[in-house]
């Protein structure tokens, strides 16, 4: 699985990756990963894509994230179509650094069910 994705070394990587695709969406939508590993979102559709924390969902002393490097919900999700979208091939990344569980989506296509978690052990 992505969680258990390994380095050179032998140990478990800082890096998880989550791909989003034409069927699933975010694929896996949930991982779950150790405290201060990355997880690198890959859009590899051609369909226009956001990775957004719902701030309601994040643990209460959690830094807030969203592609386009926005520090409010509010504002990824007015300013998502003008900065912040992930177009076919390109990625975000983010370190968690808080442990709980993160509900995030995809802006446009959240109604579709294009949602994820990120449980931060």
């Amino acid at each position: 699985t992505n969680r258990d994705r390994t380095d050179n070394s032998g140990g478990r990587s800082s890096k998880v990756t989550v791909d989003i695709n034409a069927e699933k969406g975010f694929n896996p939508d949930t991982v779950t990963i150790e405290n201060q590993q990355t997880v690198t979102w890959y859009n590899s559709t051609t369909i226009y894509h956001t990775v957004t924390a719902d701030e309601d969902g994040i643990p209460d002393q959690a830094e807030y994230f969203a592609s386009g490097g926005f520090k409010r919900e509010l504002s990824a999700n007015i300013i998502y179509t003008i900065e912040g979208g992930l177009e076919d091939g390109n990625s975000f990344s983010h370190t968690f650094e808080t442990p709980g569980q993160y509900k995030y989506y995809s802006i446009p296509s959240r109604d579709n069910g294009v949602v994820g978690t990120v449980i931060v052990e």
